[in-house]
């Protein structure tokens, strides 16, 4: 075609020939796109599929994976998280640290291995532990409280949500959900309740001091407890019950203390009916030799 010819005379050609062209068959352009769609599907999925692959790859590959603990169980070694239950017979955990015995019926899970921090945690049943970790490095958890090792030999026990504290050797240090705390030293009970309340500490399996203690805490007056406590070591009672009480009865606890030891020279009775805080620990610096030599332990 001619493009120097008029405007108007190129014009007109145009349209003649235009109409001279043969119209596209119908849908032709819809079957292009298909086509063209299905050729592209495929690799759409392959592409995807491909992807997917790779994420999964990278996962198992970079997934964070239980830390080993130092903890073995018949010759096995521990993980991090790992739980062990026992049914009719007891099982063992051993470590650099000591031994913790489940008993029958039990169930204990491996929270925490850092240098810092041994940690498991008793849900149900009965361990037995023997540990000579430096104090504070080896812990127990428990539904409603935490047992701080000290470098000791001890039972706890777990039912429900309630939990019992026996200690054979040295101490151990009962930290509840509030963080209030108990030391409980060699021949010393404890319990927690299944509202997380810490009960006074006690020595002596059997004999009136338990007996009083439970009728006490049952809501029982306070006079029979403080009858049942007739020993220099019940100092241990008298001294946790001191913040438990107010007005006449503190006095009165505080006298039946006085009784099996006296006061610091620092500390003066008004500052322990008023709990001063920094005469209460000089003071139980000194009543830690009545409860079994912790001075030694250096706690």
């Amino acid at each position: 075609m001619n493009n120097d010819l008029p405007e108007s005379i190129l014009g007109k050609r145009l349209e003649e020939e235009a109409a001279q062209l043969t119209p596209a068959p119908s849908g032709l352009w819809e079957r292009v796109q298909a086509k063209r769609s299905k050729k592209t599907f495929p690799k759409r999925v392959f592409a995807l599929a491909l992807a997917a692959s790779a994420a999964v790859i990278c996962f198992l590959i970079f997934r964070p994976r239980p830390l080993a603990s130092i903890w073995q169980l018949e010759g096995r070694a521990l993980r991090v998280g790992e739980e062990i239950k026992t049914a009719r017979s007891a099982r063992t955990l051993t470590s650099t640290l000591g031994t913790v015995t489940l008993e029958p019926g039990s169930q204990l899970r491996v929270t925490r291995s850092r240098p810092e921090r041994q940690q498991l945690a008793l849900d149900q049943g009965a361990i037995t532990v023997k540990v000579t970790a430096p104090p504070r490095l080896f812990a127990v958890e428990t539904p409603r409280a935490l047992a701080v090792d000290l470098g000791c030999a001890y039972k706890l026990s777990v039912a429900g949500q309630s939990s019992a504290l026996d200690v054979s050797v040295g101490w151990v240090e009962l930290e509840d959900k509030q963080g209030a705390s108990v030391l409980v030293p060699a021949g010393g009970h404890l319990r927690v309740s299944s509202n997380g309340k810490l009960s006074l500490p006690w020595y002596g399996e059997s004999g009136e001091r338990p007996k009083a203690l439970e009728a006490y805490e049952s809501g029982g007056p306070l006079e029979p407890l403080l009858a049942a406590l007739h020993e220099p070591v019940d100092t241990l009672t008298l001294f946790h019950l001191l913040p438990r009480v107010s007005g006449a009865e503190r006095e009165a606890t505080l006298e039946k203390m006085l009784t099996f030891t006296t006061l610091p020279g620092s500390v003066t009775r008004e500052q322990v009916l008023a709990l001063d805080k920094k005469a209460l620990a000089t003071w139980r610096e000194e009543l830690k030799l009545l409860w079994g030599g912790a001075a030694q332990l250096g706690i």
